[in-house]
């Protein structure tokens, strides 16, 4: 008897597995993350995200037609939804959109207005950018072989 009880509670089970099976995995949405937004949740396309500034356990998202949305969440959490080919993070406080960065002076970079420093630890942010070389040196070291040098003197002229 519980040789037959138990083959239909197996058979009972492979069924529901089955059916579960059909449903299907449903597709993941790539394109942004959503945030609250009062009583709604607001799509953020990874896109439009220039920055993201971490302010305790709060994490302020800046988008490029201005507005800015705060997540209920820490900017650690809020980093392992993003993308990586897009986002690096360039200090403990600050995430950027690397297609956005404008211009880079020193440990600073720029989106627009905003300057973000770029703490020593993430500092590696530099090699996603193609720098060409400064043409004005190379053309100086080509006319004067001695620039660059022990020996080289610049003349002063009076």
């Amino acid at each position: 008897m519980k040789t037959k009880e138990s083959k239909e509670v197996k058979k009972n089970v492979e069924g529901v597995e089955e059916d579960l099976s059909s449903v299907g995995v449903f597709p993941h949405v790539s394109d942004g993350i959503f945030v609250r937004n009062g009583n709604y949740y607001c799509k953020i396309l990874y896109t439009d995200i220039l920055w993201l500034g971490a302010y305790n356990n709060y994490c302020e998202i800046h988008k490029k037609d201005g507005k800015t949305y705060c997540a209920v969440h820490p900017l650690i959490k809020v980093e392992k939804n993003l993308p990586p080919d897009l986002f690096v993070r360039i200090h403990r406080s600050y995430i950027v959109n690397i297609h956005e960065v404008d211009r880079f002076i020193g440990n600073m970079v720029y989106i627009g207005k905003q300057r973000l420093d770029v703490s020593r630890p993430y500092r590696k942010i530099f090699s996603c950018f193609d720098v060409l070389e400064d043409c004005r040196k190379k053309a100086a070291r080509m006319d004067n072989p001695a620039i660059g040098t022990e020996n080289s003197a610049i003349p002063i002229k009076k």
